[in-house]
């Protein structure tokens, strides 16, 4: 009995001992079999897939919320805009501006920051109280926030929210996204921080955008109608908010003095020393002479018409013959007219009238030499001209009428002289303004808005539109020759799309390089623009052999 216990506590000892030092395991040593598990094998490392970088950073905040709706200008028959100023200088001149607006019995938006909102509460109170309404400008009005985390924008636009409440006692509806692209996810993020809409204003203004009444006049007759304008106060507009949203049709600057350009994405505030009071009341005074109404951004909507539908895209062929950077020079082989013509004759003339400026007036001139021993000649055609008609002139109905069309001695507006002489057909050629730059959108916007007022007034006209005319060699007007040969190319383009008629009779009246040939010339050692009796008859002769069918 003493050997087996002597031979347990051996066997417990040994067991301590082993399971102290690691050794074998117990199983062994109690001589107990199990089987040996196979290895389990060592997974396949999996490669970590290639992601292409994104613009937009991936949010980590969930956006449950649509993308806001965009607010920006609209195509209208109406004269109205909307009018926005963006940012902030000092409190007096705010106060000032406010002042001014009351004044002139004005509403605007005023988009203030956070920051804003957060050092001067009384200000945010006043702009409330003047009668406009404020908006949301970011907690800095930073550039570029379609390259921020969602997380982050989110929080500047609640932030602001919140910071302007607590100064009014109420929330924006318009958020306004300084200098940035406005991006599916950004506006999703304006959503999800309980915004209505984002402002997406399509002219801009600043400090230096007039230099005295006569410009900023001039500046509200080339307005386009149903725009959203906005002046950035003490900031310089970048590249893109000055030329806007099309290519200019002239070098030089569309108001003199130009704004200031800053760089594109450059944030920095301009000192100044005084909010741009003039300059609004210059502005407004235009626009109220002009008879234009102005309204909230989302009242625009109201007064939205489609002025000339597109009726189809142009084919391949079109859009390489439209390309004017296909061209060596301002040439074309064959005469780029848009719909279907035939050789015609006298009689095709009845009841057309010509409407534009001093060519015309030209043209009228010739016909009626011509007549004296042919009666026949060009049917009964009539003229409608000033010596200066511009498009901008057309559509404004100069409110004193200096230098509107007249029939019978009695000057109206161009849709009406045409009721009044029974037109069936018309054939315009106005131009644009020629003393400063000029938007190709511009000149479209108030050709659309004239076109539509014609139909309007005149059911069932046809109209015909012709191309600009270039100058002799040599001489440097504005615009050039090669810009007049790219602003040909568009206005054919527009009517492809639309289905109006495009005749390119510059094509008969110019040399191989482009320019107004000498001999069918008047005054070319002057403007050197204006044709002669050689002129008008090839003219004619080009009208003649393409008369729309």
């Amino acid at each position: 009995m003493r050997k087996h216990s002597v031979k347990v506590l051996a066997l417990i000892l040994c067991l301590c001992l082993l399971l102290l030092s690691g050794c074998a395991p117990v199983q062994n040593l109690l001589h107990l079999e199990t089987p040996t598990p196979s290895p389990t094998p060592t997974p396949e490392p999996t490669p970590t897939p290639t992601i292409r970088p994104s613009v937009t950073p991936v949010p980590t905040t969930a956006l449950t919320s649509d993308p806001a709706p965009v607010l920006t200008g609209v195509e209208t028959d109406q004269d109205v805009i909307s009018l926005v100023f963006e940012g902030f200088t000092d409190e007096a001149s705010m106060e000032e501006l406010l002042k001014t607006l009351q004044e002139l019995k004005v509403a605007a938006v005023f988009f203030i920051t956070g920051k804003v909102a957060d050092e001067c509460p009384e200000l945010v109170k006043k702009i409330r109280m003047a009668g406009c309404e404020v908006g949301n400008y970011g907690l800095t009005g930073a550039k570029k926030m379609e390259n921020n985390g969602v997380d982050e924008n989110i929080y500047a636009f609640r932030k602001t929210q919140e910071l302007i409440y607590r100064a009014i006692g109420q929330t924006p509806r318009y958020v306004r996204m300084n200098g940035s692209e406005y991006t599916e996810t950004l506006l999703r993020a304006v959503s999800t921080a309980g915004l209505e809409a984002a402002v997406m204003p399509t002219l801009y203004l600043n400090h230096k955008s007039f230099s005295s009444s006569d410009d900023a006049e001039a500046y509200a007759r080339n307005l386009i109608r149903g725009s959203i304008v906005s002046v950035k106060l003490g900031q310089e507009l970048d590249l893109s908010e000055f030329i806007g949203s099309g290519p200019a049709l002239d070098e030089k600057p569309a108001i003199d003095p130009s704004p200031s350009i800053g760089e594109v994405g450059d944030n920095r505030r301009v000192e100044v020393d005084t909010l741009p009071l003039d300059q609004m009341r210059w502005l407004i005074a235009a626009l109220k002479k002009l008879n234009y109404k102005i309204v909230m951004p989302d009242e625009l909507a109201k007064y939205a018409v489609t002025l000339l539908p597109e009726k189809r895209k142009l084919t391949e062929a079109e859009t390489t013959c439209f390309d004017a950077d296909l061209y060596p020079w301002p040439v074309t082989e064959e005469p780029v007219n848009v719909g279907r013509t035939r050789q015609g004759k006298n009689t095709d003339f009845n009841d057309v009238v010509f409407v534009g400026a001093s060519d015309v007036a030209s043209l009228e001139s010739y016909v009626e030499w011509k007549r004296e021993t042919d009666p026949e000649y060009l049917g009964n055609a009539r003229f409608l001209y000033a010596s200066r008609l511009t498009i901008e002139q057309a559509v404004n109905h100069d409110p004193e009428g200096t230098n509107l069309p007249a029939v019978d001695g009695e000057k109206m507006a161009v849709e009406d002289a045409l009721a009044k002489l029974g037109a069936k057909t018309a054939y315009l050629m106005l131009r644009f303004e020629s003393r400063q730059a000029y938007l190709d959108d511009q000149f479209f916007s108030n050709l659309k808005l004239l076109i539509y007022r014609i139909r309007q007034k005149n059911p069932g006209i046809r109209l015909v539109l012709q191309g600009s005319f270039p100058a002799v060699a040599g001489k440097n007007n504005t615009p050039s020759n090669t810009q007049l040969f790219r602003f040909n190319l568009k206005l054919a383009a527009l009517c492809a799309r639309t289905g109006l008629t495009y005749l390119d009779p510059a094509f008969a009246l110019r040399t191989e390089e482009g320019a107004l040939r000498d001999d069918y010339c008047l005054d070319r050692m002057s403007y050197g623009t204006h044709l002669n009796d050689a002129g008008c008859q090839a003219w004619i002769d080009f009208l003649m052999q393409y008369v729309p069918e």
